[in-house]
């Protein structure tokens, strides 16, 4: 019984380095990314922003539209000029 633990403890301890060995072979071939991702878009305090600005530039149709154009591509990594 005792040796039976023993064997089952060694083999878990063999998974958790096996497990690490993985994550950081993952992340030196860029395959494991565990930086954050901001889905600006979807964030409460943007869209209040976006809103606010939007409707502040209504009179300015011209600026509202190049604000929206602007804004356009940013949450998927296209920066429009």
């Amino acid at each position: 019984m005792l040796k039976r633990r023993i064997i089952h403890s060694a083999t878990l301890g063999a998974f958790r380095e096996l497990r690490a060995n993985l994550e950081l072979i993952g992340e030196v071939t860029k395959e494991l990314d565990r930086t954050p991702t901001l889905n600006l878009h979807v964030n409460p305090e943007w869209i209040e922003l976006r809103t606010v600005i939007v409707r502040a530039l209504e009179p300015h149709p011209e600026a509202r539209e190049s604000f929206l154009h602007a804004i356009e591509g940013v949450g998927i990594g296209h920066i429009t000029r």
